[in-house]
């Protein structure tokens, strides 16, 4: 018989991967993205107001810069971005479209009463611009979940009541 190997610190033969970064991924409900990557074994690292308050302000500067450096410098093996619900999603209750198809970035006047939130949503767009920026430098593949375009006449998607309603990409 055959005296047992010694144990060496060898490497493991499993790969090692970075996390992945999954931007406005929701609160990490059952059969969620986030979950089911878990799941699956993979390390998320997930960034999203609902679940992590002020630390995944990315609308705070300093917040916003801690996820852009680590995405410039390659820390994440894939980048999955979420589309940003509050803005643009159809199903926000008494919230005027805001976001439109001619006016992306969003209404250049508008209400007083929407004025702040049109701005939060614009820095949260020059923020995900900014973060396919870091990661396309990096090399680290992406992708980025978009709202339905209800515009398009033809298409499955298409909802003449909400026609005006924008998306960005």
């Amino acid at each position: 018989s055959r005296p047992t190997s010694p144990v060496t610190d060898q490497p493991s033969l499993q790969p090692q991967f970075k996390p992945i970064l999954l931007a406005f991924g929701g609160p990490g409900e059952e059969g969620s993205l986030y979950r089911e990557l878990q799941l699956a074994g993979f390390t998320v690292e997930l960034v999203d107001l609902l679940i992590g308050g002020a630390d995944h302000d990315l609308c705070k500067p300093e917040v916003a810069a801690k996820y852009l450096r680590a995405a410039k410098e390659g820390c994440f093996s894939f980048g999955f971005i979420s589309s940003m619900c509050k803005f643009f999603s159809i199903g926000a209750d008494g919230r005027p479209p805001l976001f439109t198809v001619t006016e992306p970035l969003g209404i250049a006047n508008p209400p007083p009463e929407w004025a702040d939130y049109v701005e939060r949503g614009r820095t949260m767009i020059y923020f995900v611009r900014d973060l396919i920026r870091a990661l396309h430098a990096s090399s680290t593949p992406w992708t980025v979940e978009n709202p339905a375009r209800r515009h398009l006449q033809g298409t499955d998607a298409y909802w003449e009541e909400f026609a005006s309603w924008g998306t960005l990409w």
